[in-house]
């Protein structure tokens, strides 16, 4: 009878043992599970911040109505590893797979991070303007009354263009081949 409890002590701590293994290995999977889980919700609010922000350039230009957007993408990664752009493409491949029909030149509304990039196909002639400070175009004032402490954003920048509350109005007149868009940044 002795001889089966010493049995049964002995081992006690290899049972100990694969249990705290077998937990450790559980805690590791659970973590790596939140991040993963984490790292997507970042990706899905940048998703519909750009969905958001294409939406409202794609009503100024189509309907001809002034559109507010607070643009400001989560703080999931560093800003200074982000780029927002607006780029024009001519390649006809390209732009049926984002546009979804066939198209000479699109224009596509593109996030670039540290982790991943998102495309997504601008609905708007590509001949459209977005006329910068210091242009010669005098259809975009540099300031606007209504707008104080605003000032005029180029977005076909190639270096992008900056997170904040935009103003989106159409300057389009009759005689104009292409839309005008008027972007002004607090």
């Amino acid at each position: 009878m002795n001889s089966l409890n010493n049995k049964g002590q002995e081992s006690a701590p290899f049972e100990l043992l694969i249990a705290v293994i077998i937990m450790g290995f559980v805690i590791f999977v659970g973590m790596h599970a939140m991040g993963q889980l984490k790292t997507e919700q970042c990706e899905g609010q940048i998703e519909k911040m750009l969905e958001d922000f294409k939406t409202k350039l794609e009503i100024t230009v189509n309907n001809r109505s002034p559109q507010n957007i607070n643009f400001s993408l989560p703080a999931c990664y560093s800003s200074n590893t982000e780029t927002i752009e607006i780029t024009e493409h001519g390649d006809a491949r390209l732009c049926a797979a984002y546009c979804g029909a066939a198209k000479d030149y699109c224009l596509l509304l593109r996030y670039t991070g540290p982790a991943f990039s998102i495309r997504s196909c601008l609905n708007i002639s590509p001949g459209t303007a977005f006329p910068g400070p210091g242009g010669s175009d005098t259809k975009c004032p540099a300031e606007l009354e209504d707008f104080p402490d605003a000032s005029l954003v180029e977005l076909r920048n190639p270096a992008g263009f900056p997170e904040g509350r935009y103003l989106f109005i159409n300057k389009t007149s009759g005689l104009d081949a292409f839309p005008t868009v008027c972007a002004y940044k607090k």
